[in-house]
């Protein structure tokens, strides 16, 4: 079954003068009284010479796009809803996607030990590794220790432009102990993340950028998507930035990890928001295994983890997806079950929060608006 991504509405443009807010809205039956819907929440942020927004909602409501503030701050450009964000930790609910595949297919066995599937160096070099079991590891409970050590941050920023690759990350964790033994606590790791990558690209001997494209985001018509590569990097995306002493700096370029599993997806509003209700109608896992992917724990946020996927509960209804921040940029990537919408935020602002309180209003108001 494939989700109905648009509902045939006809788009109107509209510029709210001197608010620096471009809004589209469906006309006929499916518009909303207030035409300009989502545009009230962001005119409660100061956004007009900051970073930018972009809202994208879509379902059997319509489909609702509201954006504002800027893409580039030296050249003011303008953010558009067809702007490239990177989505940053959204990226492990896609890796986690194909590793649940690969196990639908036979070739893996998600309650055998990670180990199995990675090299032996590796394996034998990362606590945990060779114990706790591929299902732990994309629950964030195998308690593997991770790369991101002060080591690490020391060499990213006196190398900003290294291009760091999936095994040479994770000999950052190396020799370090374990956090906890396998399948006892929740302890949210990237370098699961990246063994995952790793864990992909040994089994089906393809890169991780072939294998989402091939399996998500050519089968979803996610055009716009990627995993970034040397060769495919910052210039392709609106500049990302950092505040720093009161002052927004420019860090697109500042590589701590582009390309990775644990947060290297690249991707406009629009088509991002097309996976996740791919996803929950079986377009690329059975119902059954989209149940066990849901198989959630308490986290350390007070919200809930699956395999590779959040769960939030909230007065307006539950929120299914992934949150992420990466070189610049923040992302929210939701879905909610009982308004049959997929929600997207983005901004390139990594210093804020805004992300996630938009995420909220909006779904409130897709709730209170029924």
């Amino acid at each position: 079954m494939r989700y109905a991504y648009y509902v045939g509405v006809v788009f109107l443009i509209l510029l709210i003068a001197g608010a620096g807010i471009l809004l589209l809205f469906p006309s006929g039956e499916d518009s909303k009284e207030n035409n300009s819907y989502f545009g009230d929440i962001l005119d409660r942020y100061s956004l007009s010479a900051e970073p930018g927004v972009v809202i994208y909602a879509t379902g059997n409501k319509g489909t609702y796009s509201a954006f504002a503030g800027l893409s580039d701050l030296k050249k003011e450009r303008p953010v558009s809803k067809t702007d490239l964000f990177r989505i940053g930790s959204a990226t492990k609910t896609f890796v986690a996607t194909v590793v649940l595949q690969l196990a639908e297919e036979g070739h893996i066995d998600l309650d055998a030990p990670l180990g199995d599937y990675l090299p032996e160096d590796i394996a034998s070099s990362v606590a945990n590794a060779d114990e706790a079991t591929v299902r732990e590891t994309l629950q964030m409970r195998s308690g593997i220790p991770d790369y991101m050590t002060d080591e690490f941050d020391d060499l990213v920023a006196a190398d900003p432009s290294h291009q760091w690759t999936a095994e040479e990350v994770v000999t950052y964790s190396y020799d370090i102990p374990a956090e906890s033994p396998p399948g006892t606590r929740f302890e949210y790791c990237n370098n699961n993340y990246v063994l995952l990558q790793i864990l992909i690209e040994n089994v089906t001997e393809n890169t991780l950028a072939e294998e989402l494209k091939s399996r998500i985001f050519d089968p979803a018509g996610m055009d716009s998507c990627y995993l970034e590569s040397p060769g495919k990097t910052g210039p392709e995306t609106v500049r990302g930035y950092e505040e720093v002493e009161g002052e927004f700096v420019d860090v697109t370029m500042y590589n701590d990890g582009f390309g990775l599993g644990d947060g290297g997806i690249v991707g406009n509003a629009e088509d991002i928001a097309k996976f996740l209700p791919a996803l929950m109608n079986e377009q690329f896992i059975s119902r059954d295994m989209f149940s066990q992917m849901l198989r959630t724990v308490p986290d350390d946020s007070g919200d809930s983890y699956g395999l590779g996927i959040s769960v939030i509960e909230k007065p307006y209804g539950r929120l299914i997806g992934h949150d992420g921040s990466s070189g610049g940029f923040v992302s929210e990537m939701y879905y909610l079950p009982e308004s049959d919408m997929s929600i997207v935020v983005l901004t390139n602002n990594f210093d804020s929060d805004i992300a996630e309180k938009i995420l909220f209003e909006v779904a409130e108001k897709i709730k209170e608006e029924g």
